[in-house]
């Protein structure tokens, strides 16, 4: 997706993520960092907990995490 296409998407995730998350509730991103824009700062700013596990891996290595902690 283009720029314009991402913050399209992500203000539609942001907009049901937030009806669902509460302060203190911890959110789990898996999605490389230009689908995080505009969600991870904007959750934290409403005191949830934002974890990216593999943060500054590159694709390789996200899918070997992904294998190895069972996802498909």
């Amino acid at each position: 997706m283009g720029v314009k296409e991402r913050r399209a998407w992500s203000a539609k995730v942001l907009t049901h993520l937030e009806t669902i998350l509460r302060p203190g509730d911890t959110a789990l991103f898996l999605a490389g960092a230009r689908y995080r824009e505009g969600l991870e700062e904007s959750l934290r700013s409403k005191g949830v907990k934002v974890e990216v596990p593999m943060l500054g891996m590159r694709i390789g290595e996200q899918l070997s995490w992904l294998t190895r902690h069972g996802a498909e």
